[in-house]
């Protein structure tokens, strides 16, 4: 990912694909809603909004990271990596 991009403080609609190891889609609410691609790896596609507190800016990375959490809050503390990730936002600063 472009680490380089900052988000500003605001609501953003996001589209993320979150990837992480098979055996924790188990653990999900719905576990269904996981597909399985290979290597022992699952993906989740989320979509929808995050909110930026006011005090705050945030990195590409860091808003990618933090909207996975959100989504997908099982995996806190296990490894996850993000696939695509899109900001559809008026307030991303260069």
């Amino acid at each position: 990912m472009q680490s380089n991009t900052v988000y500003e403080p605001g609501n953003h609609s996001v589209v993320a694909e979150i990837k992480f190891p098979a055996d924790i889609a188990r653990q999900l609410d719905n576990p269904d809603r996981a597909t399985f691609l290979e290597d022992g790896v699952s993906a989740v596609r989320a979509f929808g909004p995050l909110s930026i507190r006011s005090d705050k800016r945030l990195t590409r990375d860091e808003f990618a990271n933090d909207f996975a959490l959100m989504v997908l809050p099982q995996l806190e503390g296990q490894p996850f990596r993000i696939g695509h990730f899109s900001v559809d936002s008026d307030r991303k600063a260069a």
